[in-house]
């Protein structure tokens, strides 16, 4: 699908924060916290991540729960639809040159993407979806025992956040730091779509700007690196949208974009591709040892690990306050 369109020489921005089915503000209450970052995990991913210096980072199709994609790209896929109506009524109205060229190039843009590349799975697929890993910014949650706990089995690891953050790049086995990096980012998955919002207005606007710089000339997926970084952008953004449900989970996602597998794993999904994300054992802060049966045994078995561990020897250790439900 081809588009031809005319730079416009204006320096007109075209926004949507007037509209967008918000989710209930009143159920979502913003959080404060030190930085602390906790991953849930069963003894097989707790030795793992602590022997390796690893986390591993999913590429995005390839989620526990697949409504994690489709909503986030429904909820864009609806403010495109808006954003189109919108720019056909500026088209249809009496408006400057400059305006009109806007409005036309919005109105061919929204088209394009909402009723072609941002509802195909084979562009998420094909080079647009980044590459995730999932941390959680609450402590000691009821919810993540049960989600990760293994039944009674399950383990957090808390991280300092900033020195985690600072420190994490993508790796190959031996943890050697690979040449070529991706682009790494971390941001607090939203609850609610004020903020996601403003970045896919400054998307749009983004966009715009290079049209007015006269470098694009055909809207067509295949020869447009603009509108491929668009879209890139536009699916970056809803990965960070949640349904409200979620928001006892106080999710932060860590997101690799422009980078590729280097391994796979298996799963009832098949192949999963996936990345190894090093960062410094030094920002681990604690092993928390989830509720469940032996938990003194369990907390006794992590200290003497970590002991022998010089990089992990000040990790604290701690056992769970949330109370045990035998299954």
């Amino acid at each position: 699908m081809a588009v031809k369109i005319k730079p416009p020489e204006a320096n007109t921005e075209f926004s949507l924060a007037n509209w967008s089915y918000n989710l209930d503000a009143s159920r979502v209450d913003p959080w404060h916290d030190d930085m602390g970052l906790f991953h849930y995990t069963d003894i097989g991913g707790l030795w793992g991540i602590l022997s390796s210096s690893q986390i591993w980072a999913t590429h995005t199709y390839y989620l526990n729960d697949s409504s994690e994609i489709e909503f986030g790209l429904s909820w864009i896929n609806e403010l495109l639809k808006h954003g189109e109506k919108e720019a056909a009524k500026l088209v249809d109205k009496e408006a400057d040159e400059e305006w009109t060229s806007t409005a036309n190039v919005l109105h061919k843009l929204y088209q394009f993407v909402g009723a072609a590349a941002l509802t195909s799975r084979d562009t998420l697929l094909r080079d647009s979806a980044p590459f995730v890993s999932c941390l959680s910014c609450a402590s000691d949650s009821l919810t993540q025992w049960q989600a990760y706990g293994n039944r009674g089995g399950g383990y957090s690891i808390q991280f300092d956040g900033q020195a985690f953050e600072e420190s994490i790049q993508q790796v190959d086995e031996s943890g050697a730091t690979l040449t070529d990096q991706p682009t790494i980012t971390a941001a607090l998955v939203e609850y609610q779509t004020w903020n996601l919002q403003k970045r896919v207005d400054e998307a749009v606007n983004d966009f715009l700007q290079g049209t007015r710089a006269g470098k694009e000339g055909d809207l067509t997926y295949d020869q447009s690196p603009s509108l491929r970084a668009f879209l890139r952008r536009l699916v970056e953004i809803s990965m960070l949208l949640k349904h409200q449900s979620f928001w006892p989970e106080r999710e932060r996602r860590i997101c690799i974009s422009g980078g590729a597998e280097t391994f796979y794993s298996q799963s009832a999904l098949g192949l999963i591709p996936r990345m190894r994300i090093g960062f410094d054992p030094k920002s681990v802060r604690e092993v928390m040892v989830g509720p469940g049966p032996h938990e003194e045994a369990r907390k006794y078995s992590i200290e003497r690990f970590l002991a022998g561990q010089p990089d992990l020897s000040h990790v604290a250790v701690t056992t769970s306050d949330v109370p045990y439900r035998a299954p």
